[in-house]
């Protein structure tokens, strides 16, 4: 995680060609299984998404995607604002 946030800065060297994808507005109870059929034929890599926790064990709404290729990364970016249940997602790099 601490390497997911050094690296994913906007003034970081490698932020523009690491395969990162950071996903807000999650619902609290999604899985690592939901986020692998929102991005449907899309190579995730293994164990390459990160669902952060709150204090108090909590998923907080966020998650880091890491995908197999820096293109793959950017057609997930065409994800933005599309659905989890009842939840529009937003995608960022």
């Amino acid at each position: 995680m601490d390497w997911v946030l050094k690296h994913s800065g906007p003034n970081s060297a490698d932020s523009a060609n690491d395969g990162f994808v950071r996903l807000r507005g999650l619902p609290f109870g999604c899985t690592k299984e939901e986020i692998v059929q929102f991005f449907s034929g899309l190579e995730i890599v293994p164990n390459g998404i990160t669902l952060p926790v709150d204090p108090e064990g909590k998923i907080t709404g966020e998650a880091f995607v890491q995908f197999v290729s820096q293109e793959l990364a950017e057609k997930a970016l065409g994800k933005h604002k599309e659905r989890i249940g009842h939840r529009y997602i937003e995608v960022f790099k």
